[in-house]
């Protein structure tokens, strides 16, 4: 089946939902865990900071979102991670649908999915330590609420000019996103961890030339080191490096498309070729 068909894809979206149903319930509790201790340290300490706790749980609700943007950059490795067993491969191989249909399954329930999942145990575990707080201190407030204001806040910001537009600060996450995403289809088992130290090898091993081929330039230039650097801000220049990197983002979903396409049922090989 080399076709994409909606009805299908909704079939195989459920059938994925299923199947990852355990990742989902992991993802929720989780984060109520995460979410019930550290929101009731007030409750567990015997006082409730009534002056310091929108600060406090402004803090929290930063590393939560520290947490979710590591994910999000991160969670391509993950897009065939119950498919390291024969049978788990085979009974993902014999689905009904196209690989194409399959690929987005999986990919939405990685990006879409699990997040939400996180996000819905979070805020459950708000509400009760909210709840906790109210009947023993008489007075509760919201760390999802304060995270949501916080995060109103910040998004003006973010200005829509050329030069610090929301695109272009997406696109430089979606990257190393679609990084990611290659090699959790190229690696056949343990593929986060395994996909996280090619990533640092490779990010180091390219700053560091980066930086090499920078400082020799330079000083072939000027002699002398003294020299100044200029950035290019023009309109043109910002919208030409977007589409560059657009092109790439897209090249690197194909890529790891094409690789999720030839993977095989019985592979003892520790990559996907």
């Amino acid at each position: 089946m080399k076709n994409f068909q909606f009805n299908r894809f909704i079939n195989t979206l459920r059938w994925q939902l299923t199947e990852r149903r355990g990742y989902l319930t992991f993802a929720a509790a989780g984060f109520i865990a995460i979410a019930i201790p550290t929101l009731l340290v007030p409750l567990l300490t015997g006082a409730f900071f009534r002056d310091t706790y929108p600060q406090y749980a402004e803090s929290l609700s930063t590393l939560m979102l520290i947490a979710y943007g590591w994910y999000m950059v991160t969670c391509g490795s993950l897009i065939v991670s119950e498919l390291g067993n024969k049978r788990n491969r085979i009974s993902a191989f014999m689905l009904p649908a196209s690989r194409l249909e399959k690929f987005v399954a999986r990919y939405l329930i990685l990006t879409i999915g699990l997040p939400l999942a996180a996000g819905i145990g979070y805020a459950a575990g708000d509400l009760l330590q909210m709840a906790a707080n109210q009947v023993v201190f008489g007075y509760c407030r919201s760390s999802v609420a304060i995270f949501v204001v916080t995060l109103h806040d910040m998004l003006p910001r973010l200005s829509l000019n050329f030069g610090d537009t929301l695109l272009a600060l997406e696109l430089m996450v979606w990257f190393p996103h679609s990084l990611f995403l290659i090699a959790g289809t190229l690696f056949r088992r343990h593929a986060w961890v395994l996909s996280n130290l090619l990533m640092f090898v490779l990010s180091t091993l390219l700053s560091t030339a980066v930086l090499w081929g920078a400082k020799t330039l330079f000083y072939s230039l000027a002699p002398d080191g003294i020299y100044s650097v200029g950035v290019i801000t023009a309109p043109w220049a910002i919208v030409l490096y977007m589409m560059a990197l657009a092109a790439v983002i897209a090249f690197n979903y194909w890529v790891a498309y094409r690789i999720y396409s030839r993977m095989q049922a019985v592979n003892n090989k520790w990559f996907n070729l």
